[in-house]
């Protein structure tokens, strides 16, 4: 099974990495070749189909509602035999629209103990903000195949299997399509980058020095 570092080319010695950059372009030193109809598209003839899956807090469900989703999916998977992969990227999450509405409805309100309440939610938010804990955790399941004859449609087909089953176990999930592929390599590479969910995306995987 080949680790992340090896489908995205980064390198484990850092001087050696450092080497490679001087002597590569982007497009070399990253093992992307393609992202075509959800499916990348490795230098080294492999293909990846992405799951994004939405995480669920298991904290509001009862025991018994925990035990019946877990023993649900794990029998659901028992007959699958896919090489699966798991992928967790933090995100970082823009807050400044629940801080502007808090704030709205600060100025708007006329009572003192709203107010109060209201200014201690946002000094709160502002907190967690500066601690740097304002993070969302992506999830995304991957699975590949050698890129030969009618690789596409058996990957596609496996991936569409896979979503219905944490579908039918009411956990939300569905495949990636191409800008979501592109944003989950933004995230990868430089997570300072792409920290707003619907920025228009550019076809090509930012660097910073």
């Amino acid at each position: 099974m080949k680790s992340l570092n090896a489908l995205f080319g980064k390198s484990k010695d850092p001087a050696a990495e450092k080497q490679l950059a001087r002597i590569m372009t982007a497009n070399e030193l990253i093992n992307v070749k393609d992202i075509e109809n959800g499916i990348l598209y490795t230098r080294d003839n492999h293909i990846y189909a992405f799951i994004r899956i939405k995480p669920i807090s298991l904290e509001l469900l009862s025991p018994a509602e925990q035990k019946i989703k877990k023993d649900k999916l794990t029998a659901e998977l028992a007959g699958i035999n896919e090489l699966q992969k798991i992928l967790v990227i933090p995100r970082p999450v823009d807050i400044s629209p629940m801080l502007d509405w808090l704030q709205h409805r600060y100025r708007e309100t006329g009572s003192q103990h709203i107010r109060e309440i209201i200014k201690s939610e946002i000094q709160d938010a502002n907190d967690v903000a500066l601690s740097g804990e304002t993070l969302e955790q992506n999830h995304f399941l991957i699975l590949s195949r050698p890129a030969k004859r009618d690789a596409e449609k058996d990957l596609l087909k496996a991936a569409s299997n896979m979503v219905g089953i944490y579908n039918i176990c009411g956990i939300e999930a569905h495949l990636c399509k191409n800008d979501e592929i592109i944003k989950m390599l933004h995230l990868f590479f430089n997570p300072t980058y792409s920290y707003l969910e619907d920025e228009d995306i550019n076809e090509y995987i930012p660097f910073t020095k």
